[in-house]
């Protein structure tokens, strides 16, 4: 009996003793496989940083195209007559040629680039040409007629993008679309008549910026902007 007793004890001993090696050997392929994972998802980060940075590095060797052809909009007066937006409308001044060449641009990229990197170069473009544009917008002083251009100048670009990119810009415009709808108010009342009771929250400007944009309208005596903006907002 003790033999018998003897041999099914050292049997399951080197039962025990093999379940924990293959256990042993499982946590071990698991924590490869686990590292092995990580590895993978540092090196995902690391070419995606290393994507995105040249990226930037294509817009920046395309800038000696694109800047040219945007420097008349530091020049351009929006201080416009009916019969100015009229020609302009007709004649466009800046912006149907800054299209016309990005246009070129987008196609070349498509040749010569995959997909998700002209999409991102694309994405890096808008929110560049946003901010130029908003910057020289900014510097002017507009006539009811000038806020019209510029509206009709924003949709352009707006749809040249959205069309480029097969995608709402909505987002990335929104600080632009903003600073057009408050230009082409007809007079301060209708400010507070549109943006009083909290509707001024869904603006994607600041108190000051908003006070700032409609400074920019010849027509807009300063003093009642700012009595508007204090009054819509509460400062």
């Amino acid at each position: 009996g003790e033999g018998g007793e003897t041999e099914t004890h050292g049997r399951s001993t080197s039962h025990a003793h093999g379940r924990r090696r293959a256990e042993g050997r499982q946590t071990t392929e698991q924590l490869m496989f686990q590292h092995c994972l990580q590895t993978l998802d540092s090196a995902k980060a690391d070419l995606e940083a290393i994507h995105s940075i040249a990226c930037r590095d294509t817009l920046n060797m395309l800038r000696c195209h694109i800047n040219p052809i945007l420097a008349p909009l530091d020049s351009f007066e929006y201080t416009l007559s009916p019969e100015d937006f009229a020609r302009f409308q007709v004649e466009d001044p800046i912006f149907r040629r800054f299209i016309s060449v990005a246009q070129t641009l987008v196609k070349h990229l498509r040749k010569a680039l995959p997909s998700p990197t002209v999409r991102e170069i694309l994405l890096l473009f808008v929110d560049r040409v946003t901010k130029r544009v908003e910057q020289a917008v900014l510097s002017k002083r507009f006539s009811l007629h000038g806020a019209l251009q510029l509206d009709s100048d924003v949709r352009q670009l707006g749809s040249f993008f959205a069309s480029a990119l097969e995608q709402s810009v909505r987002g990335r415009f929104a600080r632009l679309n903003d600073i057009g709808t408050l230009l082409n108010l007809e007079t301060v009342r209708e400010f507070e008549d549109i943006f009083a009771g909290g509707a001024a929250a869904q603006l994607r400007l600041s108190p000051e910026e908003v006070q700032q944009v409609l400074s920019l309208r010849v027509d807009f005596a300063q003093a009642d902007v700012a009595a508007a903006v204090k009054r819509v907002f509460g400062k």
